[in-house]
């Protein structure tokens, strides 16, 4: 069973052929790189089970039509669940989490969660000194700003007494503004394959809503003022922040889907909820079946 150094005319090696055409043999060459202890019992002190990771990692020369080669992402890719659960492959995904991963999802966890809590404080906090009644203007109290009562200015919307609750704005800026470079340069990496994931999708409408909920609170007051003249923007604007938050905890769920105590759990929300929404696809057209035959039935009722 000799595999290394076979390639075809497009760069694609051995390994991955067999795992895209024929997995069952793919998993004899993976049960071929474990090596247990002969004539040993396993609880014996010096039992050893010995890993050859050199057909699911190659050395970086080795290349394939997608760039470096990876029988991982090549298992993913046509939904191979046997190979992904063998004992080599998650060895080797172990391996690679305490030397890398681990190191990096910590750092950008801990940087999401941070901006996750001062959100949550700044916009719980600010909404405490709101006022969003709906309000009905007269011809003795008009006001210049459609949504807002008279003698509030969209200035007094966005404005707060606290110090420490004024510093979180430019911070969550900032946050966001790392976060569309660490994007951009992925986007540079993964070209088209960036936008097949709909959680990026999730990461962009997150940065866009943030964005656009915190500049108001960094302006200058007569900027404001002026910004928002003669509209209700400001009530618009609290809007994508509440859109801002939900998304905020929702990527946050999606991110603790890498820990394995979680992961299987919220993969099942996931696919559920993928499931639900092509059902609901389905019969949408027979609710609003029901709909208009029900509006033009009842068209004549009286209205109380």
């Amino acid at each position: 069973m000799e595999l290394e150094g076979y390639e075809t005319s497009n760069g694609q090696t051995a390994i991955s052929l067999l795992i895209e055409n024929f997995p069952e043999a793919a998993e004899v060459v993976l049960d071929h790189s474990v090596h247990y202890s002969e004539h040993l019992n396993p609880s014996n002190p010096e039992y050893t089970v010995t890993y050859n990771f050199k057909h699911l990692d190659h050395d970086p020369d080795v290349k394939s039509s997608n760039g470096r080669f990876s029988a991982v992402k090549t298992m993913i890719k046509h939904k191979r669940d046997r190979l992904l659960l063998h004992p080599l492959t998650l060895k080797f995904n172990e391996r690679k989490w305490l030397c890398l991963g681990r190191f990096v999802f910590t750092i950008d966890f801990a940087t999401y969660l941070v901006q996750m809590i001062l959100f949550t404080i700044f916009i719980v906090d600010a909404r405490d000194i709101q006022d969003f009644i709906p309000f009905n203007e007269t011809i003795d109290d008009v006001s210049p700003h459609p949504g807002l009562r008279p003698g509030v200015k969209p200035s007094d919307i966005f404005k707060h007494d606290n110090s420490f609750v004024e510093t979180i704005p430019p911070f969550i800026l900032i946050f966001s503004f790392i976060h569309i470079i660490r994007d951009f340069l992925q986007i540079y990496v993964d070209r088209w394959s960036y936008f097949k994931h709909f959680t990026n999708y999730l990461d962009w409408t997150l940065y866009i809503t943030t964005s656009i909920f915190m500049i108001p609170y960094v302006m200058a007051p007569e900027k404001v003022d002026e910004l928002f003249e003669g509209t209700n923007a400001p009530r618009v604007v609290w809007i994508i922040g509440i859109v801002a938050i939900f998304v905020c905890y929702t990527n946050m769920m999606l991110f603790l889907r890498r820990y394995r105590l979680f992961g299987t759990y919220i993969s099942m929300y996931v696919e559920v909820t993928q499931t639900v929404i092509q059902v609901l696809s389905v019969f949408v057209f027979l609710v609003l079946g029901f709909a208009v035959v029900f509006y033009i039935l009842f068209q004549e009722q009286v209205r109380i």
